[in-house]
């Protein structure tokens, strides 16, 4: 280290008495710097970022999600409770329903998986499948996918029901397991609830009886969009959605995946301090044709000069498209742990392209 003033050596030194690009990387030791010298974070904000990280459950989910038009799918049920074994008999039955009615919490889901304990005695090679029915007994949207009656077992399992287009409950319908080839030889059985588990009266345990639904204040044990999270916009210029992380951290990148609805060809994230998104930061932008659907893309992206709460994906293109996200997970750091990171690099915001390294 050279010094414009030789006789500062023994004593402690100045600013004024280092010369210009006198201290280079080679002469600083590996942690010597720390964040309480450099301004914490805010000397990282902006142009740095934490190497891609591909494990998927470092990430977490956000809450209360919103979106400008269209629907949200996320997991809304999945109540523990007492299973009590329920049995079906008798040909032409629908049973095994939830009654949405009131304020129950699932009012206004969007449906795309439902997932139950069935068995069997006998088997038949007639499908099972789900269906949704409204207040007056019409049936609303399509059946779900389904499974032949004779795969199942004489003990219970765990089997998965999807529709192809998520259907959006209201109030007074029901949501129930269509089976209406049984006999006393071939019968459904399934789990549901001794008490109410899941959201008191406003969702309650149907049974159809051969003319009516028998209804009783229990749960159906089902488990519905097990896992899922994602959103699908109605076609409209710069459709969004934001949710909620819960806490305000320093987001340091991003895991999601594109729904095949997508037409949007450009997506932003922004991070903020509140849901009007008033002090939004771009944190990254996303070329669509770089994904393919259904898979998880791990993205990097630079750190924000202040921690931040809510997030926002939005289509970008200026045109009316439809956004369709699969899945969306955060990636966050508290101000110390960023501050012993070590590897950072930058990233522009404004580069679209996604690489395998997610930058």
């Amino acid at each position: 280290m050279s010094f414009s003033n030789p006789s500062s050596i023994g004593e402690d030194i100045q600013t004024a008495e280092i010369e210009n690009l006198a201290v280079t990387t080679a002469k600083i030791a590996d942690n010597a710097v720390t964040g309480a010298k450099t301004s914490g974070v805010l000397a990282l904000a902006g142009t740095k970022y934490v190497p891609q990280d591909t494990t998927i459950g470092n990430y977490t989910d956000m809450v209360l999600p919103v979106v400008s038009s269209g629907y949200v799918i996320s997991e809304v049920d999945n109540d523990q409770g007492t299973n009590v074994d329920s049995v079906f008999s008798g040909a032409g039955d629908e049973f095994g329903a939830h009654l949405v009615t009131g304020s129950s919490a699932y009012v206004g889901v969007a449906v795309k998986t439902v997932s139950a304990y069935l068995r069997k005695t006998g088997g038949v090679a007639d499908i099972i499948k789900m269906m949704v029915r409204n207040s007056s007994d019409v049936q609303q949207g399509d059946y779900s996918d389904g499974f032949a009656h004779n795969t199942l077992t004489a003990g219970y399992t765990k089997k998965t029901f999807t529709f192809a287009t998520a259907i959006v409950l209201a109030s007074g319908d029901r949501l129930l397991i269509a089976y209406p080839f049984g006999d006393a030889s071939n019968r459904l059985y399934y789990y549901y609830t001794s008490s109410d588990t899941f959201d008191s009266t406003d969702s309650q345990y149907s049974k159809w009886g051969g003319s009516s639904f028998t209804d009783s204040n229990y749960d159906m044990r089902y488990y519905v969009n097990e896992g899922l999270f994602g959103c699908l916009s109605n076609a409209e210029i710069n459709p969004a959605f934001y949710g909620d992380n819960q806490s305000a951290l320093y987001p340091v990148g991003f895991a999601i995946k594109k729904g095949s609805a997508m037409t949007e060809t450009q997506i932003k994230i922004r991070g903020s301090t509140d849901a009007t998104f008033t002090d939004a930061e771009t944190l990254r932008t996303i070329n669509t044709s770089d994904m393919t659907a259904d898979v998880w893309y791990y993205v990097v992206c630079n750190i924000p000069a202040v921690a931040v709460r809510y997030f926002q994906i939005y289509g970008a293109s200026g045109s009316s498209l439809v956004l369709d996200i699969g899945g969306f997970k955060v990636l966050t750091k508290t101000e110390s742990e960023l501050e012993i990171e070590s590897g950072f690099k930058a990233i522009s915001v404004s580069d679209a392209t996604l690489t395998d390294a997610g930058d």
